[in-house]
């Protein structure tokens, strides 16, 4: 049998010991004193033999946890089993792994869990969050797009006089695109640089609840922005063609 402790269990005793981490193997731990039993009298001793590194049992929400392990050669009883198996054949062996367990234990029945359908339980309420937000935000996207088509078909069309005039004297229709979409840009960002530190402090404040987070910055903000400004000049570059495009002169002569 071997008693081992993780980084952060051999930290927190080293201090109460006054001790370095690393001096704590080939010490005596006395779990649970207040049991007495007849092999060792009070509690049950424990020789550490090792320490290994943290690793994450619990949610991200949560620091690491002290943890001390005792592995054995021969299992003296197991309530549990972990075992790895192939994604090509699952059902084979569970079947398998069924018919296994019956022949050893046939008064209890076979449950299994898959590892991965734990994890995905502690971010169940994460995960549900994120599916409200994101159909949120598309809806508000694909409503801002329409919203803004219907406003630059609007203004093209109320601007066909000056572009028809423009295109008399001599303007491309790649320059008059380029003018239309520099008065988008500019209101872009100005609301980028006013919204920009508004989202990042609600999306800091969530993540605080994380012990593990990234930190959103700049650099998040300004990707964001760089595809909202992609997406808009796509669609006001698509309205405003139809107008663009039109002959100048029938236009002046309507006008």
């Amino acid at each position: 049998q071997l008693f081992l402790l993780n980084r952060t269990a051999a930290e927190k005793l080293a201090i109460e010991g006054g001790v370095t981490p690393e001096a704590l193997i080939g010490e005596v731990l006395v779990m649970e004193p207040e049991y007495e039993n007849e092999e060792f009298g009070y509690g049950f001793h424990h020789v550490v033999d090792g320490i290994i590194d943290d690793y994450k049992y619990f949610s991200l929400k949560y620091e690491h946890q002290p943890l001390m392990l005792s592995v054995y050669r021969e299992m003296p009883w197991a309530y549990e089993m972990l075992v790895k198996i192939a994604d090509d054949q699952p059902a084979e062996t569970l079947t398998a792994l069924a018919d296994a367990y019956t022949k050893v234990v046939p008064n209890r029945p076979f449950t299994y869990e898959f590892l991965t359908d734990r994890l995905n339980n502690l971010y169940r309420a994460e995960q549900r969050s994120v599916t409200l937000l994101s159909v949120l935000c598309s809806l508000t996207v694909i409503l801002a797009l329409f919203g803004l088509g219907g406003v630059v078909s609007f203004l093209a069309w109320q601007r066909k006089k000056e572009m028809g005039v423009r295109r008399v004297l001599g303007a491309s229709s790649w320059r008059l695109l380029l003018r239309f979409n520099q008065e988008f840009l500019v209101l872009l960002t100005l609301a980028t640089l006013l919204v920009g530190p508004v989202v990042t402090l609600l999306a800091r404040r969530w993540l605080a609840d994380f012990a593990f987070r990234i930190e959103p910055g700049i650099s998040v903000i300004c990707s964001a922005a760089v595809v909202v400004g992609t997406v808009m000049l796509v669609v006001i570059s698509w309205q405003a063609q139809k107008v663009i495009r039109q002959c100048p002169a029938k236009v002046l002569r309507k006008e």
